[in-house]
């Protein structure tokens, strides 16, 4: 017998799914996602590829980077454990979900502890923010930035001393070769600073906040040109504005929007544009305050270009753009599970467990998929590979939650089925280094059984060829595997 057809598999869900079965010549093809996927929104299956500890005593990872080598690094801050050890790292985690840690810090404290703002230089190695360098511990002390070279040397280039910043939030690296960074606290008034460093450890502020301009700064970004913008939010709340601010070169400080004169009420995430315009999210933006995505000119005039509705997210608090154009991000909570606002020991709180969105260049905002499955809560990293694949690392919500970093990934789509002599020849829809596995049976009410190899993808369509006996009708389905 020699048939050949190609004929479009049906994704399914992650629970007893009713997939689309296609008969034809005997032959019969279904495709599903399985494993940790979510049922809302078909266009990603959800993955945990790492889990790590709990809020109260486990390692807690704390920010997520993409290196030039295409892996995932980042760091992870440890509970204080018995003897008040803190348990932190800087790590490098694989496609397949292996984790190898680069660096440990030293529990004396000589190189601090809790590191986060994770960020890679140009020639391999890797900065980093920490708390508590030189050996100085306490809740007050200011922190300071290492740097750990590509064979493991880990060091601290500079301390903070309260004056000059403490706390430092978030670092970028410039393609001048210099580090930009902000603190939460620290500077004149106590209030945050934007900071520049050389590789070599010279420190300058480049401006500190007040109650005026804003304070604590949630986000920084440099232009081709060396503008800095960034957005702070008063989360402490001592009356001051949330604040998109942009700083030149030469030292120009100007609000860009401030929530006193209604613009984003607490801006948290901002990415600049290929279009050269700034792009951000508004946790309490829109309506009913669910959250929003806004457009802003470098001159300062927004355009609110998305709102949330609790089914689709509640208060955004990532956002990247990646090379389609398109622009992807996270939400706190929302999504399938979301009621609306539930009663807790400390009053009422957001419901839902968060979303992953995508919103188009038209306005376009779809929810992908819910983050019900992946342990934690805070998004505290979101990129997006070459590959077209999204990773995020969560932080654990509460006492006895896990953390983790999570993989979101287009569910695999059977696109073609060839029998030729014996053989068939299933093919789908993968990415480049998914490990797939194709599953098989012979009636629609047997048992899956798998074929016996593993698939490793090495393009965006995987195949596999399979023996089967005479003209006998089979089935198939693909799983994408951690």
């Amino acid at each position: 017998m020699k048939a050949k057809q190609t004929i479009a598999g049906q994704g399914g869900s992650r629970s007893s799914p009713a997939p689309r079965i296609v008969l034809l010549a005997h032959l019969a093809l279904v495709a599903v996602w399985t494993l940790v996927s979510t049922s809302y929104g078909s266009e990603l299956a959800v993955q945990s590829l790492a889990i790590f500890g709990y809020s109260d005593e486990g390692t807690q990872p704390t920010s997520l980077i993409q290196g030039s080598d295409g892996c995932l690094y980042g760091t992870t801050s440890g509970g204080f454990r018995t003897g008040g050890l803190p348990n932190d790292t800087v790590f490098k985690l694989s496609p397949g979900g292996e984790i190898t840690t680069l660096a440990s810090f030293d529990l004396t404290g000589t190189n601090g502890c809790c590191p986060g703002a994770l960020v890679q230089a140009s020639d391999g190695a890797f900065y980093g923010a920490s708390a508590w360098p030189n050996g100085a511990r306490g809740s007050g002390a200011p922190g300071g930035i290492f740097h750990l070279t590509t064979n493991g040397e880990l060091k601290t280039i500079f301390a903070f001393n309260g004056a000059n910043g403490r706390s430092a939030r978030v670092l970028i690296y410039g393609n001048d070769g210099n580090l930009y960074g902000t603190t939460s606290g620290g500077g004149t008034l106590d209030y945050g600073t934007v900071f520049k460093l050389t590789p070599s450890g010279e420190h300058t502020i480049l401006f500190s906040f007040s109650k005026t301009n804003g304070i604590n700064p949630t986000s920084l970004v440099r232009g081709n040109d060396g503008t800095l913008y960034g957005t702070t939010s008063d989360w402490i709340g001592v009356n001051a504005p949330d604040t998109v601010f942009k700083l030149s070169p030469g030292g120009a400080f100007a609000v860009l929007s401030s929530s006193f004169d209604s613009g984003p009420a607490r801006p948290w995430s901002l990415v600049l544009g290929v279009d050269g315009n700034l792009y951000g999210v508004d946790m309490a933006g829109g309506p009913n305050r669910f959250g929003s995505v806004f457009k802003m000119t470098t001159a300062g005039a927004v355009t609110t270009l998305a709102q949330f509705n609790g089914t689709n997210g509640w208060s955004p608090d990532r956002l990247i753009q990646a090379t389609d154009g398109n622009l992807y991000g996270t939400t706190v909570a929302g999504g399938p599970d979301f009621v609306g606002w539930v009663s807790s020991e400390d009053g009422f709180v957001s419901s839902g467990a968060g979303t992953i969105f995508r919103l188009t260049p038209g306005g376009d905002l779809t929810a992908l998929a819910s983050l019900q499955e992946i342990p934690g809560n805070d998004v505290l990293g979101l990129l997006r590979s070459a590959e077209g694949v999204l990773y995020g690392a969560r932080s654990s919500g509460e006492p006895g939650q896990p953390a983790g970093i999570f993989r979101a990934v287009s569910a695999p789509v059977i696109v073609g089925l060839q029998r030729i002599e014996g053989q068939d020849v299933v093919s789908w829809s993968s990415f480049i280094g998914g490990i797939y596995q194709v599953e098989q049976r012979t009636t629609a009410s047997a048992s899956w059984t798998p074929v016996p190899s593993t698939i490793v993808a090495a393009s965006k369509e995987a195949t596999l060829t399979n023996a089967v006996s005479g003209t006998s009708e089979q089935y198939y389905r693909v799983r994408l595997l951690p």
